[in-house]
């Protein structure tokens, strides 16, 4: 059970947040409930979304991305994140176990950008527990 309340829907959620949604539901194929959580604050949801878009011109790639996005939310702990990256791992990105190569002065910066930006998005889902609405997997790592 979710610690702050969640809107059910975008038309539940605060009226400066709805376009923001639609851009995420765009963006997701639906509108995660991390997405509905952040749209308690306008400003948090804009910031978000607009770092993720921003990184989606970066360098590194969706396949990588994710594999960054996975890492990080196995090393906290975060059930949603390591549930919502491994639904878009396999599901949308195409995830294979290829190797990654080394990375540029670029990607080495992106590689700390999506870390960071990982590690908002888990703490936010750890400290608020939205619903998970993508098929559950439990972190290796012990709370």
């Amino acid at each position: 059970m979710p610690k702050f309340p969640i809107p059910a829907t975008i038309d539940q959620a605060p009226a400066a947040s709805r376009a923001l949604l639609r851009t995420a539901e765009a963006r997701f194929g639906r509108v995660p409930n991390m997405a509905l959580l952040l749209s308690a604050s306008p400003a948090a949801l804009q910031g978000y979304l607009a770092l993720l878009t921003a990184l989606d011109g970066g360098t590194l790639g969706a396949r990588t991305s994710e594999r960054i996005a996975l890492a990080v939310a196995e090393a906290i702990g975060c059930q949603y994140g390591l549930s919502l990256h491994t639904f878009r791992a396999r599901n949308g990105i195409g995830l294979d176990d290829a190797e990654i190569h080394g990375y540029d002065d670029a990607q080495i910066i992106e590689i700390v950008l999506h870390a960071g930006l990982n590690m908002l998005a888990g703490t936010i889902n750890k400290v608020c527990e939205p619903d998970v609405d993508f098929p559950l997997i439990q972190p290796r790592k012990a709370d």
